[in-house]
């Protein structure tokens, strides 16, 4: 079967917080809960929610590169099946990434709007991925460069998040 050139691709591909730097004042997390809503719900401080988004991306940063390291070593023999086992992990690593930044959307109402537009982008990531059983080579272009726009999506949807919430631009 017909494969994208997945070196091009994964340069595109960086799902929120790389770079793994602290939050600027941070020191506690766990302890870091600014108040609590008339409904129950915990409002985290910025730098709370500046350490729990960078927790909960780590997950997906890690899926990300064990996808590119294999997408690297696709052929034009590499067999729907494989692309599919070699894409499951970051497709999980997303779903759930998409389920806790709904979540922080939550729990930190000040990025709520642009955490949302990070889990948008996230799912059409996801979309792109789940549709690699269905390349061949009429279509196979026109998939690479839905997913490097999908990837730049979430890319830059990141980087408004991280600016948000305090934390440095990724590090590529």
């Amino acid at each position: 079967m017909y494969r994208v050139a997945a070196g091009c691709l994964m340069p595109a591909l960086v799902l929120a917080g790389c770079g793994g730097e602290t939050v600027p004042g941070s020191t506690n997390p766990a302890g870091s809960v600014a108040s609590t809503t008339s409904t129950s719900a915990t409002v985290m401080s910025k730098t709370a929610a500046g350490a729990e988004f960078q927790a909960d991306v780590a997950p997906a940063n890690s899926a990300v590169s064990a996808f590119a390291s294999k997408a690297q070593a696709w052929s034009s023999s590499t067999t729907d099946s494989q692309a599919e086992a070699d894409a499951q992990p970051l497709i999980q690593a997303i779903s759930t990434l998409q389920s806790k930044l709904a979540q922080l959307a939550q729990s930190y109402p000040p990025a709520s709007a642009d955490l949302k537009a990070e889990v948008t982008a996230a799912a059409s990531l996801h979309g792109d991925l789940l549709g690699l059983s269905s390349l061949n080579m009429l279509n196979a272009s026109s998939w690479e460069q839905t997913f490097e726009r999908d990837a730049a999506t979430l890319s830059a949807a990141s980087k408004t998040v991280r600016a948000d919430l305090g934390l440095p631009p990724p590090t590529n």
